[in-house]
């Protein structure tokens, strides 16, 4: 897949949320390893392969376990700081985790971190609510993309797969909702792995549930470049000036 240019030079893109994001990515500096091992990666290589000249700049700031109430203690540092013109998140995952054991217990961490908090769905929507009003008080040009949490029935999330399901389908029904209220583009996850799974079984897929693996943080990948581009492709056709502007901006 080639993908054509959409981005204007020298512009900067923004991942931001939890493990699946992160990816084991390097904090030491490190350019061979600072996008992690996850889809963001396979998006700068596809896009930087097919665009060598655009000078895109690709930034991770995911980290493992996070969710919305994390995100908001870092998101100056992490979101706002860095100025991107284009936002990513992908959150959500840990939120209802929260929320699930309550009634499943996880099993006692052995990384001698405590406990995390309860992140109630209430909670949930109004720290996201509150963060995209902040960005786009705070950066108004910025482009958005919400992602929507998803899980697979394998490992612990199947043995518990209602509760799951649950949780998480509300979680991204309210991030649709949010999409729509401050203008940010959507892109569901679930429904993706959903139509994989009948190609495969979901543990090809997501191995624990949650996590991705390689092939699919690839389809993850290919799903959030066709996203992209068919909304640039959507509003050049609404406006045909608009594609000459984007590349002269």
């Amino acid at each position: 897949m080639t993908t054509p240019s959409i981005f204007p030079h020298g512009r900067r893109i923004l991942f931001i949320g939890d493990s699946i994001t992160d990816g084991d990515r390097s904090r030491t500096g490190d350019v061979n390893h600072d996008l992690g091992d996850t889809f963001v990666r396979l998006i700068a290589a596809r896009y930087g392969a097919d665009h060598p000249a655009d000078g895109i700049e690709f930034i991770n700031r995911g980290i493992n376990g996070h969710r919305i109430t994390d995100l908001e203690e870092r998101w100056e540092s992490d979101c706002l700081a860095l100025k991107p013109d284009l936002l990513s998140i992908l959150v959500g995952v840990n939120d209802a985790a929260s929320i699930v054991e309550l009634s499943v217990p996880a099993p006692p961490r052995t990384d001698g971190r405590p406990p995390k908090s309860l992140v109630t769905r209430e909670m949930f929507r109004v720290t996201y609510d509150r963060l995209l009003t902040l960005t786009r008080r705070t950066l108004p040009a910025l482009r958005i993309i919400l992602c929507t949490p998803f899980i697979l029935p394998v490992d612990k999330i199947g043995r518990d797969w209602d509760l799951w399901r649950c949780e998480v389908f509300l979680r991204a029904t309210m991030i649709r909702e949010l999409a729509e209220k401050h203008g940010a583009e959507l892109i569901e996850f679930q429904p993706l792995f959903d139509r994989a799974s009948l190609l495969a079984t979901p543990s090809f897929w997501i191995p624990d549930g949650v996590h991705p693996s390689a092939a699919g943080h690839q389809i993850m990948a290919d799903e959030w470049l066709r996203k992209v581009v068919s909304k640039v492709s959507e509003n050049c056709s609404s406006d045909p000036i608009s594609l000459n502007n984007l590349h002269h901006a």
